[in-house]
């Protein structure tokens, strides 16, 4: 009787307990925890919101470099095909911001390790980026 009424005032708790007790037989949910990213200080992140603006602080650090090249070299490269007129036009930032928003919370990460809550946190230059390489 008991287990009946937590499953109707409180479902998501209710689910939540289940997994609990099913991973400890087969380990095969496991709770989100967040992962501590430092920055250059060694300051933790405690938020995703922290850990979103250490990521964007440091991949615009490494993809925007002035490295030296060899000019003469460039047009002896094979150039990226044009993409497939059928696809249409790349999204804009509004319409990633749009998508990105619609994805569900609380859902495990990929092999990235990029859960979707960092990704809903990210600062206006992260979106930037992420529309840059779509």
């Amino acid at each position: 009787m008991q287990i009946r009424f937590f499953f109707k005032t409180d479902p998501k708790s209710a689910w939540d307990t289940v997994f609990q007790l099913i991973g400890g037989f087969g380990g095969h949910h496991q709770t989100y925890r967040l992962k501590r990213i430092s920055n250059e200080q060694g300051k933790v992140a405690t938020t995703d919101r922290e850990n979103a603006d250490i990521l964007s602080n440091h991949y615009s650090k490494v993809f925007n470099q002035n490295a030296p090249y060899d000019p003469t070299v460039i047009n002896k490269l094979d150039q990226k095909p044009q993409a497939n007129p059928m696809l249409g036009i790349a999204p804009n930032i509004k319409e990633v911001k749009a998508m990105i928003n619609k994805m569900k919370n609380n859902k495990a990460p990929g092999i990235t390790g990029v859960t979707t809550d960092l990704l809903k946190n990210l600062p206006e230059e992260g979106f930037k980026f992420l529309t840059n390489i779509i």
